[in-house]
């Protein structure tokens, strides 16, 4: 794991959440004229609050996630159901637990999904060294 690529995600409490380092800035593009970034961050802070009590077999029967399907790498996603059909590409690092925020989107059409599994396989690379 390129520990350069990833930072811990402020979240309260003790976390193993962290993002990619773009992932912030991402997040805030999408969200910052939303008019809904206090109903976001609640909903994030709660679905953080699952990643780190579910086991991950548990975690994806819930309606707000799910195992992404035909990717390289085992990818999941985060899906905020009401606020902008905001989605959070995520992975499991088998190193200790830690769960590694990758790629936010908006998604509009199906198009953007796959274009942003695309991005986040790349971003999985670079992270485990490759390409």
């Amino acid at each position: 794991m390129n520990e350069n690529l990833i930072q811990k995600i402020e979240y309260p409490g003790e976390s193993e959440i962290y993002g990619y380092k773009d992932f912030n800035a991402e997040l805030m593009s999408i969200v910052k004229n939303s008019g809904n970034q206090k109903e976001i961050a609640r909903d994030m802070f709660r679905f953080f609050g699952f990643m780190e009590e579910m086991p991950k077999h548990e975690l994806i029967l819930n309606k707000h996630f799910e195992k992404l399907k035909d990717t390289k790498h085992d990818l999941y996603c985060i899906r905020f159901l009401k606020q902008l059909n905001l989605r959070i590409i995520f992975i499991f690092m088998e190193d200790g637990g830690r769960k590694v925020l990758i790629h936010a989107l908006k998604k509009k059409k199906k198009s953007d999904y796959k274009i942003a599994i695309k991005k986040s396989e790349g971003i999985v690379d670079r992270l485990q060294g490759g390409e």
